[in-house]
């Protein structure tokens, strides 16, 4: 995937946001349509698809605060990257898989997540 259509993704991921609580500063204190729990994503990832987290980094998407996390199977090459915005107004977060993918050649993930 190149670096134009990562950032598409994220274009598309913010589009998919707006209206919803977690941008609208409504409390509703429920997860947004459309939005996954990270710990539900991440062990899904690790247990049906071998995936262990590569790395993460905080970014911003428009004012709210936001996490990138790759993880990947180095046996069968698979790989993910998953975004999580925080509305801290709200206490929302919204985690939506940007982009998956087969044939990783990068780093193996170090071991056991922490």
């Amino acid at each position: 995937m190149g670096k134009n259509s990562l950032l598409f993704t994220v274009a598309v991921f913010i589009v998919s946001l707006i209206g919803s609580p977690i941008l609208a500063g409504s409390s509703g204190g429920t997860q947004p349509p459309g939005c996954f729990s990270l710990e539900q994503t991440t062990s899904k990832l690790a247990v049906q698809h071998g995936q262990t987290i590569l790395g993460e980094g905080d970014t911003r998407i428009g004012d709210l605060p936001a996490r990138i996390r790759f993880h990947v199977n180095p046996d069968t090459g698979a790989w993910t990257v998953l975004i999580t915005v925080h509305n801290p107004v709200t206490g929302l977060h919204c985690t939506k898989m940007a982009a998956d993918g087969k044939n990783w050649t990068g780093p193996a993930p170090f071991g056991p997540e922490t």
